[in-house]
């Protein structure tokens, strides 16, 4: 069940709740417990807009890191290959760049990009010999900063995200428990009265079927907007 659609069933329950508060109460329902679902429906929707708001962060983030990172292992690739030719002939300088390019994954990526620049622009008499552009040591450094931010955010967002997840997880089965509590209480009040028990059962599962028993409700691990 979309996390809007059980917060907003939970709001409608309370409303049909107030109503038959006195028959509820033969059934040992309280107000208090009534506006303890109200209380708990906002709760959830609180950090459902939480944990939306920093995954959709997160997807701009990630996207982001996505469109520029082959950018970053296409130059490195292309400063790995200059230097090494560059440099085919100073065992010294040839050996540091073995040991710049030894590294794998993103965060090597990264620190090679700016060992690579650091090194090219302490040793250019080589790399101008083989008219080696040297504006792509620049370019290089900047590259290596930007991608470093946008890995970082990246990376941040993501754990914040299943962060706040949890918290709304958690806050939707808080909130089900008092939902289940109102309604199973309802419909044993109102056991003869099927037009009234009917108002304490899920209009979204009895449209939808999204389960074999009528009173199952779980929530959907999709992050669309409904």
């Amino acid at each position: 069940m979309p996390v809007n659609v059980a917060a907003q069933e939970a709001e409608d329950q309370f409303n049909i709740a107030i109503i038959y508060q006195t028959q509820l109460a033969t059934a040992g329902v309280t107000v208090d417990s009534i506006n303890l679902l109200l209380t708990r429906a906002n709760a959830l929707r609180e950090a459902e807009a939480q944990w939306r708001t920093t995954y959709n962060s997160e997807q701009v983030d990630v996207k982001n890191w996505e469109d520029q990172a082959p950018a970053g292992y296409a130059l490195k690739k292309d400063l790995s290959a200059a230097f090494r030719f560059a440099y085919r002939k100073d065992s010294r300088l040839l050996a540091k760049v073995r040991e710049i390019g030894k590294g794998t994954g993103d965060d090597h990526m990264i620190q090679d990009l700016l060992e690579y620049a650091v090194l090219g622009q302490s040793n250019p008499t080589q790399l101008e010999a083989i008219n080696f552009d040297m504006t792509k040591l620049d370019t290089s450094t900047v590259l290596s900063e930007t991608l470093s931010t946008l890995l970082s955010k990246s990376v941040g967002d993501k754990k914040s995200q299943h962060l706040l997840k949890d918290v709304r997880d958690r806050s939707f089965t808080i909130m089900k428990e008092t939902l289940d509590y109102i309604r199973d209480a309802g419909k044993y009040v109102f056991n003869d009265q099927l037009d009234i028990r009917k108002l304490f059962t899920s209009d979204y599962l009895r449209k939808h079927q999204a389960s074999s028993t009528p009173e199952s409700i779980e929530i959907e691990e999709d992050t669309t907007v409904e």
